[in-house]
């Protein structure tokens, strides 16, 4: 009797009577608790199955950040849950992610018209530069696709080119968009190029036509 009430005593009782924290001395054969299912869940090499443990051992868990995620047995984790605690401590959470690439966004192109120039400053110069930061202009026109899906129309953009290169000057000449931040914006990326130097030291004079169709037109 003295042998039993101090086994059922004090830590020693806690140890034997708590399920998940067996003595690794027990003669029995699970040290983490009755069974090693039991703590890990369905780590044991067994039939295919979903697989459940204590704490997010398991591909199905709970408590604070625990997912809930099923597997098909078969090494595949079909079903992945929410990542990070709950909006309440003890909360779990669970939903279905799809782990896909993210396709890259395929902006709409720029047609450009047949450019007018006035000093100079060789047109082929003109047009590689304006390519080079195409992407400046494609900025002005998505933002504005956001707001309007079918903005479209044909904008020129004049601009004067000083003898370093440097644009002095740039405004939306004519346009058929109707769209006045996309003008604005049109012409304040034309002024942040810098193009080579006039020959001689001079200005030249650019009109300069943007085409722009949104996805379909």
């Amino acid at each position: 009797m003295a042998r039993e009430i101090a086994r059922n005593s004090g830590a020693l009782g806690v140890i034997r009577n708590n399920r998940l924290i067996t003595s690794i001395l027990s003669s029995r054969e699970g040290a983490l608790g009755d069974e090693a299912e039991d703590a890990l869940g369905s780590l044991v090499v067994g039939p295919g199955g979903e697989a459940y443990g204590l704490g997010g051992l398991g591909l199905s868990g709970t408590g604070i950040g625990g997912g809930h995620g099923i597997g098909d047995g078969a090494g595949h984790l079909v079903k992945i849950g929410d990542i990070g605690p709950g909006r309440r401590p003890g909360g779990w959470s669970t939903g279905t992610a799809r782990l896909r690439p993210r396709r890259p966004q395929r902006l709409p192109p720029i047609g450009v018209g047949i450019p007018t120039i006035r000093g100079a400053l060789d047109r082929s110069i003109v047009r590689r530069y304006i390519r080079q930061n195409i992407q400046q202009f494609k900025y002005c026109y998505t933002r504005s696709l956001q707001q309007n899906a079918k903005l479209q129309g044909r904008v020129v953009v004049k601009f004067i080119i000083a003898g370093t290169g440097q644009v002095t000057l740039s405004k939306v000449q004519r346009s058929t968009m109707g769209h006045a931040s996309t003008e604005q914006c049109l012409a304040q990326a034309m002024r942040r190029i810098t193009f080579p130097k006039p020959q001689g030291g001079g200005i030249v004079v650019v009109s300069y036509p943007f085409v722009f169709r949104s996805a379909g037109q």
